[in-house]
Order: structure tokens, then C-alpha cells, then sequence
């Protein structure tokens, strides 16, 4: 590990060129890239725990965040206020919930799949959870509604335990979910079942769907995972910190955290959740 207060005297101007400086010369000094590896993220890890403390200095840590590789990412981007609202639209108006002949929840005649993509952008449960919600998560009738899932359903078992953090329900989605209720319920839906599977498995959850709205809003690759990320986008659009962001999402990595966060230091949440990675030097990835 590094010396704090020799190497990392220059924090006041701390620029990329005066980072690529620092691992040059830990790699002149002959540490090896795994060393290398460990002081930068010492060093970024320092970082994030001044601006914790400190919250009007200087956002300097995402300039070592944007010094990482340039790779291929598998996290879904955010989709835009005007996509947000195009999607919602589209799911009350033209997506069907018995598209392709699936007619076992043609008897809903509220627009589930709008319900599904309003509770994914709004509580960022992940799509298994969303496939497999179950009545007895949501506490529609307590003194403040809350959502907690749990564990008891075969299809899907809890990731960490924050996954069973309980989620106050926002008003208007709680008169969204109490009208869905009555009607479910009047067309013989049961308090022992599933919000939008049936029991044979069956939900307006399927593929051809999403690949026809990527066509619609122009966004490639768009998957249900992005409703998630889009939820965390606009908490983070709204100043939330790393810790609460962290606890609505129930879980999520340490890099993608840090993403949000920083984000918000820059102030360009959507933007710095929506764009790749700056291509950065040769020697750099080759280092991480």
C-alpha cells in the first residue's frame, strides 16, 4: 500500500495526466500491475470516503472510475424521461398480455404489463421478481404500504439479505395496485397467487415483446433489467446517496454504486448511466 501523505499530496489539482503519472511511476519503481491494481483503487476508495465527509469539496474520484478499461458491459442502459413516458404509453395502449395466442391472463382487463413496467421503474425490483411477485409481498392494507419480498416461492430464492429490505410503497402506485387487486380478484384471482404469472407459468413477460418496443423507442438491447437501472438512474437524478440507492435496489455491486454516485458528483446521472466508457490509454488497459 502506498504512502497517503507522500503520493497523494497533489489531490488539491488532481488530474488525469498527474494519475497516469502515479502509475507510471509505481510501475517504474518496479510494483507489479496487481500492486499497481490495489493502490488505485486504495486510492479511489480514500477518495469517496473524503467526499463523504467532506460534500462540497472537490468531485475528484471519478476520474480514476473513468480510468478503467474500456470493456463490454452487460449492464443495461437508463432510458430517457421521453422513453420512460413512450414506454408507459405503449404498455396501456398496445401491448397485449395474451400477445401470441398466450390467452391464460386474457381475463385481466387492466393493462398488466403497464402495472409490471410502473412497479419495475418505480420500486427497481429485478425482472425475476417482477415475473414471480406474489400478493403476500405487498402490504397494501398496512398503516404505510410497503413491498417486501420473500423467499417462500420455488422460482426464485432471495440473493442477499438486503433483498428482503421492505419498500414503502409511493401513493400513487399503491392506487395502481389496489384497483389492480379489485379486479384481479373479482375475476376469481386469489390472495395465494401470482400478480402476473399464472398458475401454468404463463406472463406478458416474453421477449418478442421487448425486441419489438427496442424497435419502437430506438433502444437497442432493451430488456426488462433496464426498468431497474432506470429506477436507480432517477434516484440518483434526485441527489440520493450511495447508501440509499444501495438499499432501494436491495443489492448491487460495488462498481455499479460507485456509478451511481458518481453520476451524481458530475452531475449527469442519465448521461454518465446511459454512455460507455471514454477510451482511455493502451497502457492502462493493459494494466487493469
Amino acid at each position: 500500500m502506498f504512502d497517503h501523505g507522500a503520493e497523494l499530496r497533489y489531490w488539491t489539482d488532481l488530474t488525469p495526466d498527474l494519475v497516469c503519472r502515479f502509475i507510471d511511476a509505481r510501475q517504474a519503481s518496479g510494483a507489479s500491475a496487481p500492486t499497481i491494481v490495489k493502490d488505485v483503487q486504495a486510492l479511489k476508495s480514500f477518495l469517496f470516503w473524503c467526499e463523504a465527509k467532506e460534500p462540497h469539496a472537490p468531485r475528484l474520484s471519478y476520474l480514476l472510475t473513468r480510468l478503467s478499461p474500456t470493456v463490454p458491459s452487460k449492464d443495461p442502459a437508463a432510458l430517457t424521461h421521453a422513453q420512460e413516458t413512450e414506454l408507459l404509453e405503449l404498455a396501456r395502449t398496445r401491448i397485449k398480455p395474451d400477445a401470441r395466442g398466450f390467452g391464460a391472463v386474457r381475463d385481466w382487463p387492466l393493462p398488466n404489463f403497464w402495472l409490471l413496467c410502473r412497479i419495475g421503474l418505480v420500486m427497481g425490483l429485478r425482472p425475476g421478481e417482477l415475473k414471480w411477485l406474489h400478493w403476500r409481498d405487498l402490504h397494501l392494507d398496512a398503516p404505510t404500504p410497503f413491498l417486501k419480498l420473500t423467499d417462500k416461492t420455488p422460482h426464485w430464492q432471495l440473493k442477499t439479505p438486503l433483498a428482503a429490505t421492505p419498500l414503502e410503497i409511493p401513493p400513487d402506485l399503491l392506487v395502481n395496485l389496489k384497483n389492480f387487486r379489485q379486479i384481479s380478484f373479482g375475476r376469481g384471482r386469489k390472495g395465494d397467487s401470482f400478480l402476473f404469472t399464472t398458475d401454468r407459468g404463463k406472463a406478458p413477460f416474453y421477449d418478442h415483446i421487448w425486441r419489438h418496443l427496442a424497435v419502437i423507442l430506438k433502444a437497442p438491447g432493451l430488456n426488462a433489467q433496464w426498468l431497474r437501472h432506470t429506477c436507480a438512474t432517477r434516484r440518483t437524478e434526485q441527489g440520493w446517496s450511495l447508501e440509499q440507492i444501495r438499499d432501494w435496489l436491495r443489492h448491487t455491486t460495488t462498481q455499479t454504486r460507485e456509478k451511481y454516485y458518481i453520476a451524481r458528483a458530475m452531475g449527469q446521472p442519465l448521461r454518465f448511466a446511459t454512455g460507455k466508457r471514454p477510451d482511455d490509454r493502451e497502457t492502462q488497459r493493459k494494466l487493469f
